[in-house]
């Protein structure tokens, strides 16, 4: 199998910041005409295309993080960033909780106010916050709500799968009662045991743009930004320094 030279052709080490061995990183069985994907002994899923969308992410994600050493015809592996902010979402839950009715004070005031400085404050700490902190820790937002699909992140991911939309549809999403269509089931049926995502080139405009924290007019999501408060770290780090900005607005 082509796949299989082409991998045992990646050599990745599993400490950080060190030459790797010569153990290749990723492996497949067949067992009972299923195909394995092994990344690290572990067996994310049986199904065949599955297993070819996650080579391609996984190999990607090796491009992403390694550095290849000519002298040594091997892979160095990136410093990966380590998120300084604390994950604990239960915590998260329950500050949110407790701060809400304070959110909701300092976010009708906005509403009213619509103050010119608030996106360049709000942009400024979307920045500093994910200088610390790493999604890849969390993954929430794909373990706990489901983003709106449009149709043309319909068409991109039947196209990625060889599927027609409405067989896309039928088998991963439904209409809320809002008519937007949602993922059926969370946590999402494309985010992998390692929170990396097995349709990130082609995930929908939502995922791409959450936590909506960099976006423009940022008056115009408080609501939306409210309720992240409740399942994004991010988001409730940036309203905690935003309200100590407060007087800035």
């Amino acid at each position: 199998m082509n796949i299989n030279k082409r991998l045992n052709n990646i050599q990745f080490s599993k400490t950080r910041n060190s030459v790797c061995n010569s153990s290749p990183f990723f492996s497949y069985r067949s067992m009972k005409n299923s195909l394995f994907l092994t990344v690290d002994g572990t067996i994310p899923c049986t199904h065949a295309w599955k297993m070819r969308i996650l080579t391609l992410n996984l190999v990607r994600n090796i491009q992403n993080n390694c550095l290849f050493h000519k002298e040594s015809n091997c892979f160095l592996t990136r410093n990966y960033v380590m998120s300084k902010i604390k994950i604990d979402l239960e915590l998260l839950k329950q500050n949110a909780k407790n701060t809400e009715t304070a959110t909701k004070e300092l976010f009708t005031r906005f509403k009213k106010k619509k103050p010119k400085q608030l996106d360049s404050i709000v942009h400024t700490l979307h920045d500093e916050v994910f200088e610390d902190l790493d999604c890849l820790e969390c993954a929430n937002c794909c373990k706990s709500i489901s983003p709106i699909v449009i149709d043309k992140d319909i068409e991109r991911l039947a196209k990625q799968f060889r599927m027609k939309p409405s067989e896309f549809i039928n088998q991963y999403l439904y209409m809320d009662n809002e008519n937007d269509y949602v993922f059926k089931e969370t946590p999402c049926p494309f985010l992998m045991p390692d929170n990396y995502c097995m349709v990130y080139e082609n995930r929908p405009r939502a995922c791409r743009e959450y936590p909506h924290t960099d976006r423009k007019r940022f008056y115009q999501i408080l609501d939306l930004t409210l309720k992240n408060t409740h399942y994004c770290p991010a988001v409730y780090e940036v309203v905690d320094r935003l309200k100590k900005k407060k007087e800035q607005l």
